[in-house]
């Protein structure tokens, strides 16, 4: 078996090495971009010449710096570079840091403070782009810095993270060759390597917006890449990559770190063989034909992956303005409204699918039977119904790795149906949370008008999904392994040193509004303000990755900190530091290891691993986790042993920080050791294995529902049906569901809107048989509908003895008896019953021609449409999905449940159950044996059962004796014969298949498969002539009247 993991990255990707004349010139007239707010006026000729920079969607410190701190000529004192000085200002300030030279601010430092040592780029830290040599990035502004090191290398760190942000940027001549800095020396500091490489790859030659078609011969000419268009239109091939042999795969940044370790630990684990499958992350236009087939050779003999190579268009319409724009957003409560997302909706849904078709082909290429598909993330969510289609008996997994909304958000998409039809193709889904489960199941039930249950939904060609909550975890071996890393610990020393004697708070996040970092920099501010003595030993680290925000969101965070930098006069002690950049894995766990408390204030989140990485890496500090509610990890961790916060409540998140700096260290090392178990326990292998095992265990309970069942042996039945007359004490039980449709009932284009009512065909030819089937007095025969009391006794009422089971279980009228047996509270009806009615009829006003019927413990709206479009088809559809949804939401306290069967919604107890009905049929008929005498005294009235009043619609025709079942002597059914035509029916059919002391057991599908029966009969008809075999054998004189016929014993 191999298991094929379907993400959309790969683990890895490809570097080409290239020799400079290889290197395509690339053009940087980039057009202008307005800033986010205006800049301060100043005479352009005092300002120093810096390069040409494309936007890089955020504020960078260098550019807040030289707008709060105007500048004048460059001092030619300093032969090594040029140091910023005021124009505007004469008198000296003590008070500012010594790189700005007489510089009077007209406002507080700059809120992005300096990353000071610890943080350091380091001299070698080089981009090495395909757009230019590394050392491209080697120059960077130099400043005059005596007296603060620590401006020094926050400008040279913004400055070089700058250029690496944008690699396309040469080399200014103005720029200085080396970075001289006073009073810093790179012996003395560690330097921060770059955390991510840079890989020589090909530009994408998207464009921005993607063309409307994605299937058209000559391709759409790409926007950003003018210069490879020629007067055709034609996009022309770069030769550097379509001539470039020298490559190296390389381990790639982008994707799930967690998904990765997880699938390398189960197979290492299970010596099981694993493929990946996948995109490299890079654009792929410009790659020729031979090399990506060598790429692909390459990848899949050596590194178990399987590439896609998707074109740049497609693939930046799927990826950035889909997913990134419109499903993220969306599956993270916020539904997008921006004029982007909408511009770009109906054009990158188009290339959404067309990626997924790709993968799904390409997944369907490598399959081999009994391989296992297993599908992650939001980004392929079409592709377990695309590989369906094609592969029907496939293990297909998929995982949803972010959080899923509630129907409301969920609905907001325009195809949230084609989304969801998408997943359900898979054999099962797994959640993070419960919560996101039961948000899938509710939306499945109200969009799609589908069954859903705790267990999974039951689609409506009768394919079963299971859904199931697998939090994910980390794998601690690895961890533990890179904490015991020397280097960790020469960072612990550094940051000690750094921060002597002040209490560290920790967080790590990416630049984005769902991160919480404003909430967080908010209750902080209020935390330090009402608890000041906490201002001088307390530091926020903050750490930010880059995001896909605007300039706006890290320029209200700049004011913030602003603020929170200036509460305190001391302009060395900084309150916060943000570094707008990520950081080594040994240094990023040397600060959990040192910090006092991790702050994780996600507004949404499926699952914050970095929280289980922080319980097992402070276990010198027995660090205090502040998290927030709404994160997966809330969910799964121990809330006593957790600061759980609203992020919104900044006063409760401020008090948290207080509590946290306050709670005395015998409790949080109780607190740890018990979180500790729990992440211990649950790591990445567990998630794998369990996931994988649920994924199995549905696959082999779809294969027994889905199975053609063999037909009826009529032979084998009769012979078995004979042999109880025989054996003293011995008797049949028959269960029938005789509910078919009318051929003459209305009919309409769609499957699930195609009936008014269920009814009984050909009930004149059923009739007699069952007359004869209960004239033998071996055989207990019941009748069980979904119809009222009344309706279904008036249908039968020529039938004596006849055990009756109405309402799905709601009322019983034991086997030769004429009373009725309430199966629920008359109270307990009545208390709901009015609420329902009220919700229908408003809902009845809104959909002409539909109606409602109230039996006695249930209640049934019927749909009667008339459809004139197909627009009003679908309409009517979502309509009834949406009255199902309402209805199980507004009364789920009651126990009320609304299901949507045929065209009819019906509404009932969840405690009402044919099954329930059916056990109890049995054990008043065993009971009344035992005690002998009749049914009327000994079964109904003894035990705790309510009798009902007679039907009062029906008026019986003729009178029967009831017949006593004779004496008294231990009754035992040996033969049991169940037939059911709907899911309401497979609980009894279940029961009965599990029913291992009785003789036999045969039950019956009026369909070949979705069923868990046995063996099947064609239809009702197929079941009226296997009944009249077993009654009458080969007797052939059966009128239409046996009223008048003498019963023979």
């Amino acid at each position: 078996m191999t298991l094929i993991v379907v993400s959309l990255f790969l683990p890895y990707t490809i570097n080409f090495n290239l020799d400079e004349g290889q290197r395509p010139k690339v053009d940087v007239t980039t057009e202008p971009v307005a800033p986010s707010r205006p800049p301060i006026s100043r005479s352009n000729s005092d300002l120093k010449t810096l390069p040409t920079v494309p936007k890089s969607g955020g504020v960078s410190a260098l550019t807040l710096a030289l707008e709060r701190f105007p500048q004048e000529k460059p001092s030619q004192q300093n032969s090594g570079g040029s140091s910023l000085t005021s124009s505007v200002t004469q008198t000296p300030n003590p008070a500012l840091p010594s790189m700005f030279h007489k510089a009077e601010p007209t406002g507080p430092a700059p809120a992005i403070v300096h990353p000071d040592e610890f943080f350091k780029p380091s001299p070698h830290a080089q981009a090495s782009a395909i757009v230019q040599p590394p050392s491209a990035v080697a120059g960077a502004l130099q400043v005059s810095s005596a007296g603060s090191p620590q401006q020094a290398g926050f400008l040279e760190n913004e400055l070089a993270l700058q250029k690496m942000k944008h690699p396309t940027v040469p080399p200014s001549a103005s720029e200085p060759s080396s970075v001289s800095s006073a009073n810093s020396n790179p012996a003395e500091y560690p330097t921060l390597r770059p955390p991510r490489p840079q890989y020589n790859q090909p530009q994408s030659r998207a464009s921005s917006p993607p063309p409307r078609v994605v299937d058209k011969r000559r391709p759409v000419s790409g926007q950003t890449a003018m210069r490879f268009i020629d007067r055709f239109g034609q996009q022309k091939p770069s030769d550097s990559f379509q001539s470039a042999k020298d490559w190296t795969v390389e381990k790639s940044h982008k994707g799930n770190g967690g998904l990765r370790n997880a699938v390398n630990r189960y197979c290492a684990s299970t010596n099981h063989k694993k493929l990946w499958v996948g995109t490299l992350g890079m654009p792929s236009d410009e790659l020729g034909d031979v090399s990506k087939v060598e790429i692909e050779r390459k990848l899949t003999r050596e590194y178990d992956s399987v590439p896609v190579f998707a074109p740049d268009n497609t693939f930046e319409a799927h990826y950035t303005h889909y997913c990134k724009g419109i499903l993220w957003p969306t599956l993270h409560y916020q539904t997008p409204d921006s004029d982007k997302s909408k511009a770009y909706h109906d054009h990158s849904w188009e290339h959404y699918k067309a990626l997924n078709q790709m993968v799904a082909d390409k997944v369907i290429e490598v399959y081999k039977r009994g391989d296992v598909i297993w599908i992650h993330d939001y980004h392929l969510l079409l592709v377990p119904e695309m590989v369906r289609q094609q592969l029907p008996n496939a293990r297909i997994g998929m995982f949803l790795h972010v959080t899923f909304p509630s129907s409301e958000v969920f609905r907001c998409l325009a195809a949230r149906n084609e989304l969801l039809t998408g997943m359900l193709g898979a054999t099962c889904i797994g959640f993070q949370t419960a919560e996101y489960g039961r948000h899938f199941l509710q939306t499945c039930n109200r969009l799609l008008v589908v069954d859903a249950s705790v267990d999974g939904v039951e689609n409506n060609d009768g394919r079963f999904t299971a859904v199931v909550a697998c939090p994910i975890g980390i794998d601690p071996p690895s961890l533990q392994k890179h904490f015991m890393d020397p280097e960790v610990d020469k960072w612990r020393r550094l940051i000690r040193a750094r921060w002597p004697g002040k209490r560290l708070l920790v967080s790590r996040d990416k630049l984005d509004s769902l991160r919480g970092i404003k909430q967080k920099l908010l209750a902080y501010e209020h935390f330090l303000i009402n608890n000041r003595e906490f201002c001088d030993n307390v530091v926020l680290v903050q750490v930010c990755l880059s995001g896909n925000e605007s300039d706006s969101l890290e320029g209200e965070l700049v004011h913030i900190m602003d603020r929170i930098n200036a509460l305190t006069d001391d302009l060395s002690n900084q309150q916060v530091i943000f570094l707008h950049q990520d950081i080594e894995f040994e240094q990023y766990l040397a600060m959990l290891a040192e910090a006092e408390a991790y702050v994780a204030l996600s507004l949404r989140e499926g699952m914050n691993l970095t929280c289980h990485e922080f319980i097992l890496c402070s276990k010198d500090n027995s660090g205090q986790l502040i998290l927030s509610e709404f994160t997966g990890s809330a969910s799964v961790l121990d809330n006593d042993d957790v600061l759980v916060v609203n992020p919104w409540n900044m006063r409760q998140v401020s008090d948290a920080y207080k509590t946290a700096l306050t709670m005395d260290r015998g409790t949080r090392e109780k607190h740890r050791g018990r979180l500790v178990e729990f992440v211990e326990g649950h790591t990445c292998l567990q998630w794998a294995t369990t996931f994988l095992q649920h994924l199995e265990d549905a696959w082999v309970e779809h294969q027994k529902s889905k199975r053609l069942l063999p037909r009826l042996n009529i032979a084998y039945a009769k012979e078995r049906y004979d042999i109880v007359a025989k054996q003293p004490g011995k008797y049949r039980l028959f269960l029938l569901n005789l509910e078919g449709r009318d051929f003459s009932s209305p009919h309409t284009s769609k499957p699930a809107l195609s009936s008014s009512a269920a009814v009984y065909s050909s009930t004149h030819n059923r009739i007699p048989i069952l007359t004869e089937l209960v004239s033998d007095p071996y055989n207990v025969v019941y009748i069980i509908s979904s119809d009222a009391r009344h309706d279904i006794e008036r249908l039968f009422r020529n039938v004596p003895n006849l055990g009756i089971i109405a309402e799905n279980g709601g009322y019983l009228r034991p086997y030769r008896s004429d009373q009725w047996i309430r199966m629920c509270d008359e109270e307990d009806v009545h208390n709901w019953k009015d609420s329902v009615l009220e919700v229908l009829e408003s809902i009845k006003e809104r959909c002409p021609g539909s109606s409602i019927k109230s039996d006695e413990t249930t209640i049934t709206f019927q749909f009667t449409p008339q459809y004139s479009a197909e627009q009003e088809q679908d309409f009517s559809f979502d309509f009834a999905g949406e009255c199902v949804s309402h209805i199980n939401d507004a009364f789920s306290t009651q126990n009320i449940t609304a299901r949507f069967n045929d065209d009819r919604i019906l509404v009932e107890n969840q405690q009402l159950s044919r099954l329930a009905a059916v056990k109890r049929a049995v054990a008043i008929f065993e009971k009344t044996c035992k005690i002998g005498g009749d049914i009327e005294s000994k079964g109904i009235n003894s035990g705790h059962l309510t009798v009902a009043p007679s039907s009062p619609t029906l008026t019986r025709t003729r009178s029967y004796t009831i017949s006593a079942p004779g004496p008294s002597y231990d009754a035992t059914i040996s033969y049991v014969f169940v037939a059911g035509n709907d899911q309401s029916d497979y609980p009894v059919i279940e029961w009965a298949n599990s029913l291992g002391d009785v003789e036999t057991v045969l039950t019956v599908g009026l369909h070949s498969e979705h069923s868990p029966a046995a063996v099947s009969v064609e239809g009702l008809n197929g079941l009226t002539l296997a009944l009249r075999e077993l009654a009458v054998g080969d007797r052939s004189d059966i009128k239409g009247d046996r009223d008048t016929r003498e019963r023979t014993p």
